[in-house]
């Protein structure tokens, strides 16, 4: 059989960690790039802890492409459709098949419809298929929800609520929620839009679809500070008095002049995790995940298990309702 190939687009730790996935699943990596001048000239392979592989890290995307042909490419760079475009369209238009972890690409559709049609036409053209995938977009609130509705006769209403750590987290996700920042450098950064869960409008046009809400919707979305009542420790930081410990958001989806979802997160250092999914409807559901998803794992295990099928669907932007839910199962460890 042969091997396929693939390619990492942003060695954070999430691309580290489902890079890894998908080699332990018996893809070959040939190509690794980032921008990050500490990163370049790096064995990859150092980075995902599979042992050495030849190859170096390059801040250069498209000489890579050309010089490694990969079938696949492993994308997980920014949360923001428009700033992953530059990256995602080189790869397409070479008929390279594409999981990004892009939250705003889960469900583009609605939210971005312009920037949506432009990738689709680019990877039909190329003969790729682009998608993008998580745990949150990509599952807890949004794919999770669709399929336990398969077990429902009418749905009136949807509710997820996610619960998180943060002091378990990896330090860019901790600074996306504001832990340890005073409320004016809060304020701040919300207002620059660097606080705050990317991907909300995405999940919920996603299941508002999913139940045939009406199409003209209304979208409320609140955001606020949690602030530390005592000094906290959160992993090796420690957050004093006064100071954030996260966040607290929510989303509302009207349609028709109807409530019919609503998402809401909280992320803050100290918080007891879970996840929970409530529907109204014939009949009414109540799950709970105790602990919650683990963010991190969960996020790269999605990402590595739907790189593994994304071969099967039809060029073109797809979305999360388009692929399966299917476990892949290692087929090596890694290396020491």
């Amino acid at each position: 059989m042969e091997t396929r190939t693939f390619a990492i687009i942003g060695l954070g730790p999430i691309g580290c960690a489902a890079g890894a996935l998908a080699w332990r699943r018996g893809l070959q990596l040939v190509a690794a790039v980032d921008r990050d001048p500490h990163l370049a000239g790096r064995d990859p392979g150092e980075l995902l802890g599979t042992g050495p592989t030849g190859l170096r890290v390059t801040p250069d995307l498209e000489s890579a492409l050309e010089r490694a042909q990969p079938r696949l490419a492993l994308h997980a760079t920014s949360s923001r459709l428009r700033d992953a475009l530059p990256q995602l369209e080189p790869c397409v238009e070479r008929g390279i098949h594409v999981v990004s972890s892009c939250e705003e690409l889960a469900y583009p559709w609605r939210t971005q419809p312009e920037l949506a049609r432009r990738l689709d036409t680019a990877a039909r053209a190329g003969g790729a298929v682009v998608l993008g995938s998580g745990v949150n977009p990509g599952f807890v609130m949004d794919k999770l929800v669709v399929t336990v509705l398969a077990a429902c006769a009418q749905v009136e209403h949807v509710a997820v609520r996610r619960r998180l750590n943060a002091a378990t987290r990896r330090r860019p996700f901790q600074d996306k929620v504001g832990v340890g920042m005073t409320r004016e450098e809060f304020d701040e950064a919300s207002r620059r839009g660097r606080i705050g869960h990317v991907g909300f409008p995405e999940s919920a046009h996603l299941v508002a679809d999913a139940i045939g809400a009406p199409a003209a919707r209304d979208l409320d979305e609140h955001l606020e500070p949690l602030v530390a009542g005592a000094r906290t420790i959160a992993g090796d930081r420690l957050i004093e008095a006064g100071r954030v410990l996260g966040i607290r958001q929510r989303l509302v989806l009207r349609a028709g002049g109807r409530e019919c979802v609503r998402l809401e997160l909280e992320a803050y250092a100290g918080a007891d995790s879970e996840d929970a999914i409530r529907v109204a409807g014939e009949p009414s559901l109540d799950l709970r995940f105790v602990g919650g998803m683990s963010g991190d794992v969960a996020t790269a295990a999605r990402l590595a298990n739907d790189l593994l099928q994304i071969e099967g669907l039809q060029p073109g932007l797809r979305t999360l309702l388009d692929l399966p839910i299917r476990y892949h199962k290692p087929q090596r460890g890694d290396r020491k």
